[in-house]
């Protein structure tokens, strides 16, 4: 999801996008679906656009509604950069940067590397470079994962944290990171993945179909399958950990607290009270939200969030 923009965007960027991707990703978490409009009122982004790695889970996730979800967005940055183990001055590929600051907090937390943040959309890379480009370690690049410009052999690490799931061709887009990785090397492909095989019939089902929509994704390899396509690329797997229970369990269940909240009046007066921003949401809004939320809820239970981690011999 760091792969995303707010606005259109012009020029032959849009070219590259019609021709790599049949989903429109630039119009992914543009603030024309409600659930982006309630994420952006309770704190989550603009910044960072993934779903964060929550500190309060089960029956405690009704806490995250008290906190700055961007803190957990940041934990799940750093997360995967804990697991891209980078070692003094190596140079370093962050594809599907979104707007920078993945790639920001990598330069911070290892200020000898050099950090290249790249994304698909230009826009994104203009709003990088005015944040965060002030440093001669750091840089933006526009470009296409499925279709990486550098040279083989290029960097020491690479990380693409939930963005890969937009991906049109993701095999293609393993064999081009494994392309320009040195030998040695390492990549993070944070992500999303059926638990089965099976739970792949589910994909055209409605709510299923509702998710795809907002999220802008066609399908996602199942957990074998992509260590199956990583190894077609030349890859060898260092580790595979799955963090629904930190990710995408808490997201739902801290969706599912404000929905709750809003039922009961004298809690709902007190949330709103702190957020008057939730106060622009209609009844029909929040009707919507309520759907959204059992469709989300429904590809949860048949999908895991993985983080591999994998290196190049």
């Amino acid at each position: 999801m760091e792969s995303s923009t707010m606005d259109r965007v012009d020029g032959n960027c849009e070219s590259i996008v019609e021709s790599t991707t049949g989903q429109d990703v630039h119009a992914a978490y543009d603030g024309s679906n409600v659930l982006f409009r309630l994420l952006r009122m309770i704190s989550w982004g603009p910044g960072l656009m993934n779903l964060g790695y929550f500190r309060f889970r089960g029956p405690f996730a009704f806490l995250n509604l008290l906190i700055n979800l961007e803190n957990t967005q940041r934990r799940l940055v750093g997360k995967s950069i804990e697991l891209l183990d980078v070692k003094g001055a190596q140079k370093i590929l962050d594809v599907a940067c979104g707007r920078g600051k993945s790639s920001f907090m990598m330069h911070c937390l290892n200020p000898e590397a050099t950090i290249v943040g790249l994304d698909l959309l230009q826009r994104n890379i203009d709003v990088a470079r005015l944040l965060f480009g002030c440093s001669p370690r750091l840089s933006y690049e526009n470009g296409n994962a499925m279709h990486l410009e550098f040279e083989s052999g290029s960097f020491d690490r690479v990380q693409c944290l939930e963005a890969a799931f937009h991906f049109p061709d993701r095999s293609r887009f393993l064999q081009e990171a494994f392309r320009v990785l040195k030998p040695g090397g390492r990549m993070v492909v944070v992500d999303f993945a059926w638990r089965q095989p099976e739970d792949r019939k589910c994909l055209e089902d409605p709510e299923t179909r509702l998710v795809r929509d907002i999220w802008q994704w066609d399908d996602l390899y199942d957990v074998e399958e992509y260590k199956r396509e990583a190894r077609n690329a030349g890859f060898k797997e260092v580790e595979t950990v799955d963090w629904s229970d930190r990710v995408t369990a808490p997201f739902q269940a801290t969706f599912e607290s404000l929905l709750a909240v809003r039922k009961r009046p004298w809690l709902r007066r007190r949330v709103l009270g702190v957020n008057p921003l939730l106060n622009s949401l209609s009844e029909d809004d929040w009707k919507q939200l309520e759907e959204i939320a059992k469709a989300h809820d429904y590809v949860r239970r048949r999908s895991q969030y993985m983080a591999f981690v994998f290196t190049k011999g």
